[in-house]
């Protein structure tokens, strides 16, 4: 799972677990609240299945497995998810 840390500002840091983290597209996703989408997606970017072969983001790691947070933003299936909230919302 990931977990924000506070001690280091908008970083992201992969905790290995032995879960099989799956993904799911932003339509299979559309159905939950916008921060259970964005988790289950960071969940997925940090596992241990998608680290071992994702040479993008393990290049990103600081020595203590931190990300920028920017990074994980700016991927496609995040932003996706962002704007279809946005695009969705009754507020706007």
């Amino acid at each position: 799972m990931a977990t924000v840390d506070n001690t280091q500002q908008n970083n992201v840091v992969a905790e290995p677990t032995n879960n099989s983290v799956e993904s799911t597209t932003p339509v299979e996703q559309e159905q939950l609240p916008l921060e259970d989408q964005i988790r289950n997606q960071i969940d997925y970017y940090l596992s241990r299945q998608n680290l071992s072969k994702d040479h993008y983001l393990t290049q990103r790691m600081n020595n203590e497995m931190f990300v920028p947070l920017e990074v994980i933003a700016n991927f496609k299936v995040c932003i996706i998810i962002i704007n279809q909230s946005i695009n969705q919302s009754s507020l706007l």
